[in-house]
Formats: C-alpha cells, structure tokens, sequence
C-alpha cells in the first residue's frame, strides 16, 4: 500500500442515515479529505443507517472488518442521551507503518451531537488497536512475532524492566508494575513494531504506563518468527567468562574490581540482595565500571527446597533492592548452589545462569588451590564460577587471569558469551551449552 505520509489515518465514518437523521456534514467532509489525502484506496459500505468507509490494499482486501466498530459505535451512540436523530458517531484510525508489511491502527470513537445550530463534541473512546499484515489482511499478533510462551515471557519481562527503569519506584510501586499486563498471550494486538521499536501499549494501570517502548537490540532474537539471530560464535577464538557470586563485599569487592581494571577486562557479578542493599554505592561501582551484573537471590537459599511462592519472593526482593541500588531490575538469576526445580522455575521470568568450571574456592584457605583447578578444568566458552568475598579468591585471581592470558583465553561477559536472547526455564552452562529446567 502506498502513503502519502509516514503515518497512517483511516476514517471509518459512521453517521445517521440521510431519511431520518441530521448528518453534520462538516464533520464528514474533514474525515473524507483526510482519508483521500492518506489512502491510496478505499471502499464505502453502508449498514443501514451507518456508513462506513473501509480502508483497503488496494486491488486485494479491506484491511479491517467494519462490524465490529459499527457495534462499538452504536454502543458509544447509546450512552450519550438526546434524540436519536441528533446523534452521530465517528470512528477514526490513526495508524503506523510497521516493520515487514504490517501497519498498526489505532481506532478511536468520537460522539458528535447537534445542540441548537451548533454541532459538539461530546464524546470520546480509544478502542483496542489492531495490527494489520497489509499483504494478507490478517491480524498481526504476539503469534505472528515469537514461537513460545518462554519469548513471550521473556518480552513481557524486558516490558517491565524498561517501564520500571530509573523512575525511583516504591516496592509498592514495583508490585503494581510486575502486576501489568503487557502482552496477555500469543493473540495479543496491543504493540507496534517499527524498525528500531517494540511498543506495547499496556492495559490500564495504577501507574498510568501507557505505552513502552523496547528496543529492539534488547529483544530481536525473541521475535523468531520475523528475524534469525544466531548465538554467539566465536570459532576456534578461546574465550571465558568470569564470573562473580555472593557480593558485594566491601572488605573484597573493590579490590576485585582493581584487578580487572588493570587486566583489562570485564566479568559477571551475581549479586545477594541483602548485600546490595547493604552496600548500594558498591554496587554501582560494580556497573560503572562496565560489569555486568545479575541477582543472586535476596538471602542466598536454596531454591529447590522453597515453595514456589517463597521462591519468587526471594528473587523478587532480590530484584527490588538491585533496582533501588541501580535503577534497574536484573535479568538474569544464578540459583545458590545452582539448584533448579521446575515446579517453581516456571513462575520465575529470569534465565538460570549456571557454571562449567568451580573454582571450589570456597572449599579451601589458600590461592595456589583455586588457580590450579582453574587451570585444569577451564576450556574454550566456559563460564568460570569464583566469589568476591572469600580473602584467597581475591589473593588468586591476578595469578588465575595472567595464566589463562598466557594460554590464548580472552575474557568476555556472561552476555557476551551467551548472547543477549537468554530464556526463562533454561539453565545456561557455557557458550552452547543450556539445557531445559
């Protein structure tokens, strides 16, 4: 279909048949010079005392289906009182051009009523928006983006993290947003996709959030039915990720992040909520410094064991205090211990980040220890699991760092190595290696 602008306006005008009824007919002529101005097509149908001027593919189909906005409509005509014939109705469309051949139309009923000599405004309805493939005429849904219910929980998570970001939101607040509804499920209408933009216009909420706009370098390897994104391959490249749990600490923290700015590298903290909120400003150095971090629970329990509702409450107090120490909510979960149950994993929207290589520092008092089963066990596309609160982690890691550097290792994220489309109810162990909860 062709435009004449970048945006756009169908009207779908409904009005009082010419027997019976007073048709404003300014009103009509401003929404008929504004379709043939927009549209290079389109088809009048008239239902009794209603007349409708479908938008259409020119040469092919309409691209909405008039019934339905004739009903809603006559249902606005019929909250408004007067007599009938003092009463019309007007449903306009503003729409987007979206990515591929979609377009998104957004339908709003307007009540016009004749007062005296004067024709007035007197009501107003946003209706559900709509997207439309304009190749086939067919609706465009949450089905027509993504295969799965793991992708649509994965984009109704990064909704929310954006909606939420660095808005100084009260827990309150917070369980207000993750009470959202953003994409209900696959038949899902309410978004627009552009070239650059996942917008998803969410239902009514206490927090007045009505549109959030995703970007789509966050979300794009989700949406698989439009876009192949392949893992991350980095060949016969040896690359690690270093990573970090049960900080921040301030006795050890800090010099952990001392050594990776001399090596130049950056590494994956898996933070514990009661230390992040201990420990706020610590762990915002932690992400200026250009590290990536996730949450680690809020009191370090073992999640397998927990009901499913304590289980999300660790990791969501977890999310709250990273969220009051950083703006953001975190989006990825190392489970203590690495324990997973799926009885529970189902509820939580975060990916698992799990560990190909223990350094078991934990288990012992000295570094030789540590660097040893580092160096045995490390292979190409590992994620490495140390701590940054144990003295002889700290103590072995600048000799941990050099020795893989001298072996051809170079040291990547838990992102960066795993890519960013991770999955909720999937455990990740290494580059091309996550298995199903």
């Amino acid at each position: 279909m062709k435009y004449l602008r970048l945006g756009l306006v169908v009207a779908v005008v409904l009005a009082l048949s010419a027997c019976g009824a007073h048709k404003p007919a300014s009103q009509s002529d401003k929404l008929l010079q504004v379709q043939q101005k927009s549209l290079a097509s389109s088809v009048v149908q008239e239902h009794n005392n209603v007349t409708v001027i479908m938008p259409r593919e020119k040469g092919k189909h309409n691209l909405v289906t008039a019934k339905k906005y004739v009903a809603a409509a006559k249902k606005e005509l019929g909250k408004v009182t007067g007599q009938t014939q003092s009463k019309a109705a007007y449903v306009t469309f503003t729409g987007q051009k979206s990515a591929r051949n979609f377009v998104h139309l957004q339908p709003v009923v307007s009540v016009y009523q004749r007062q005296k000599r004067a024709t007035k405004l007197v009501a107003r309805r946003q209706l559900a928006s709509v997207n439309v493939d304009t190749q086939t005429g067919k609706a465009v849904t949450a089905g027509s983006l993504m295969r799965s219910q793991q992708q649509l929980k994965a984009i109704n998570y990064h909704a929310l993290a954006v909606a939420v970001a660095h808005k100084q939101y009260t827990d309150v607040q917070l369980t207000q947003a993750r009470s959202i509804t953003f994409m209900k499920n696959m038949a899902a209408q309410n978004f627009n996709l552009s070239s650059k933009y996942l917008t998803i216009f969410p239902a009514q909420n206490p927090l007045h959030i009505k549109a959030v706009k995703i970007p789509l370098t966050q979300i794009k390897g989700y949406l698989d039915r439009l876009y192949t994104v392949a893992e991350p391959n980095f060949g016969k490249e040896k690359v690690v990720a270093l990573s970090f749990d049960d900080g921040p600490n301030p006795k050890t923290t800090p010099t952990v992040l001392k050594t990776l700015k001399q090596e130049h590298i950056k590494a994956t903290f898996f933070m514990v909520g009661y230390e992040v909120a201990a420990n706020p400003a610590l762990a915002r150095s932690v992400v200026q410094a250009g590290n990536e971090v996730g949450t680690h629970t809020f009191d370090h329990k073992n999640l397998a064991v927990l009901d499913p509702a304590s289980a999300y409450a660790e990791v969501e107090q977890s999310a709250n205090a990273m969220y009051h120490a950083l703006g953001t909510l975190p989006l990825t979960l190392r489970p203590p211990y690495g324990a997973v149950n799926k009885a529970h994993d189902s509820t939580i929207p975060l990916p698992s980040i799990q560990w190909a290589v223990d350094s078991e520092d934990w288990r012992v008092h000295a570094p030789a220890p540590i660097i040893a089963r580092i160096n045995r066990t490390v292979y190409p596309g590992a994620i490495i699991l140390m701590h940054d609160i144990h003295p002889q982690s700290v103590a072995a890691l600048p000799q941990v760092i050099r020795t893989l550097k001298a072996k051809g290792y170079r040291f990547v994220t838990v992102n960066q190595l795993l890519g960013k489309y991770l999955l909720p109810e999937e455990q990740y162990f290494g580059a091309g290696d996550h298995r199903s909860i």
